[in-house]
């Protein structure tokens, strides 16, 4: 395994964490928004679970499996991308 460049160690040491935060999310905005569909339905399916809604409640569950899925997959294709990124760079070097 080589070490990265010093150019990229440079560059990771002079970003905030909110410039690092804002660069992700505008790198993979499927992600955080997974995120909130996910703790939305959480919370909604909670609350109708609660409040003896069964049926909303239900709906609210499949949802969150779904955004569950959905996100998962985001993680899963950003993390695909990004070793392609890297492997491509390597290359060039």
């Amino acid at each position: 395994m080589h070490s990265p460049s010093p150019t990229c160690v440079c560059v990771c040491a002079a970003e905030s964490t909110s410039q690092k935060f804002s660069r992700k999310i505008q790198s993979n905005p499927f992600i955080p928004l997974g995120l909130f569909a996910t703790g939305f339905c959480l919370v909604g399916g909670l609350w109708a679970f609660r409040t003896g809604r069964q049926q909303l409640s239900n709906h609210f569950q499949r949802g969150r499996v779904l955004f569950q899925g959905v996100t998962v997959a985001a993680f899963l294709g950003q993390a695909y991308l990004d070793t392609q990124e890297k492997k491509e760079a390597a290359a060039r070097a």
